[in-house]
């Protein structure tokens, strides 16, 4: 496997989902933990439609101080969209809707299972993982002992 600079990586991505393309790719890091598993599970991702914005829970590839972060919309406040990983308990980040690259429609696991993300299980799930801000540190810990 060939490992390729984020910032040609993304420029792909960003090429591809103007052209009216759908990307799909496996996940890096740990910031979208439990949801998302780091070098495990893969996202497809597509543009937003022209006359649509991004909606409170959706998962977004935006541009945040020259990187591209997968994140999670938490607050719509005006124009600005704040932004916060599920594996994040304590920072989050603000874009304008021009940052924002593009919105998962589905999750794909190894097993070959796929989830499109607009199921009302995972928009309770998204729901009550939110809820439990301040309990996320314990139990991430948790997980990440369970998973590990």
């Amino acid at each position: 496997m060939k490992i390729i600079p984020n910032e040609i990586f993304f420029s792909q991505v960003e090429s591809q989902l103007q052209q009216g393309n759908s990307v799909r790719f496996r996940v890096k890091g740990h910031s979208m933990f439990p949801l998302l598993r780091n070098d495990k599970d893969e996202v497809l991702l597509s543009a937003l439609p022209v006359s649509s914005v991004p909606q409170l829970y959706d998962i977004v590839l935006f541009r945040f101080k020259g990187k591209h972060i997968l994140h999670r919309i938490i607050s719509i406040q005006g124009d600005k969209y704040i932004i916060q990983g599920d594996g994040v308990y304590l920072s989050s980040e603000y874009c304008g809707l021009n940052d924002i690259v593009g919105v998962v429609t589905h999750i794909c696991r190894p097993s070959g299972k796929v989830i499109p993300v607009g199921s009302i299980w995972l928009k309770n799930w998204f729901r009550i993982w939110l809820l439990l801000r301040f309990a996320r540190r314990y139990l991430l810990a948790i997980l990440r002992r369970v998973y590990k």
